[in-house]
């Protein structure tokens, strides 16, 4: 009678270990599926953060745009007309503030490259001598031939703050209007607190120079730099392009990428930590692993209350 009783509790205890294998098994199945649908979810909403950002500088430089644009028709005309350079640069003047004014802006820059010689809204030390045919807004601008061209960020050599120029080429005699913009000028900074917990967002030129960015690292510029060309690079390889896709950072964790791409080339990167992007998944984890430790509990309780029964 006892063998039989025996026998009984092992069989129990063997289907009690089947149903916690199965609970197992589809708790990780289960978890692998939300993880998955979660990546899905974030990879959508990374690259509407990352494209929200871009969105905002598109439209600033798109004013640029069109602020180019109808100065190099009037200056067209003006020179046309032989107008003198006295008339030019008062109009130059005008010009600017109206931007300014325009952009909330203070410190853009119109000025202008015809017959080779620059006249502009202010005076430069050394225009008389300034050759064009070395500057990279005057050569990209005579290639685009008649469209809008952004150069790459560089520090300014007279004024020495960081910007980039809008030019146009605006006849066939191959003078050129153009636009110098401090980097300071062109967007309000989002708060950290506006994004993703522990993100980290860049705005990089088509060489992966970093335009501005909204991050907490502690790293060096160098550092961060070399990090960023780093996570441009993945991007270029196509790898971030799927969801479940992550970069190293600086302090060797995990971290999702998402990127948008503007009209004129350059590239809105948004990071955002793993820990953050799973957090849903490890409470799914955490939830769990207490039913596991539950149902052990039980199991064992009802094995040992057989135990004692069967004794008795």
């Amino acid at each position: 009678m006892k063998g039989k009783v025996k026998k009984y509790i092992r069989k129990r205890a063997l289907f009690g270990l089947m149903i916690l294998l199965f609970f197992i098994v589809l708790s990780i199945i289960s978890l692998m599926m939300v993880r998955k649908k979660i990546l899905d979810n974030i990879q959508l909403m990374g690259e509407e953060v990352s494209e929200h950002l871009l969105i905002k500088e598109n439209g600033k430089i798109e004013n640029y745009d069109m602020f180019v644009r109808t100065a190099s028709i009037w200056l067209d005309d003006q020179i046309k007309k032989n107008r003198t350079e006295k008339v030019l640069r008062e109009w130059m003047k005008n010009y600017t503030d109206y931007i300014n004014q325009e952009l909330n802006t203070k410190k853009v820059e119109v000025y202008a490259a015809i017959n080779k010689k620059i006249i502009g809204a202010t005076y430069w030390e050394g225009d008389e001598t300034f050759d064009v045919d070395k500057a990279e807004w005057y050569n990209l601008a005579i290639l685009a031939n008649g469209n809008v061209i952004y150069t790459d960020i560089y520090r300014d050599v007279r004024t020495g703050e960081i910007g980039f120029t809008v030019a146009k080429k605006i006849n066939e005699k191959n003078d050129i209007l153009a636009v110098d913009i401090y980097l300071d000028e062109l967007s309000e900074k989002e708060e950290i607190s506006e994004l993703p917990v522990g993100s980290s967002y860049y705005l990089c030129d088509v060489k992966g120079n970093i335009i501005y960015s909204i991050h907490e690292n502690k790293n060096s510029e160098a550092e961060i730099k070399v990090y960023i060309q780093k996570v441009l690079e993945e991007i270029l390889e196509g790898k971030h392009d799927v969801a479940d896709s992550f970069t190293i950072d600086m302090q060797g964790k995990k971290r999702g990428v998402y990127y948008s791409l503007s009209k004129n080339g350059w590239i809105s990167v948004l990071t955002i930590p793993y820990s953050t992007l799973l957090s849903e998944v490890k409470e799914l984890y955490h939830f769990y692993i207490g039913i596991f430790i539950l149902l052990v509990i039980v199991g064992i309780i009802v094995y040992y209350r057989d135990i004692c029964l069967n004794k008795k």
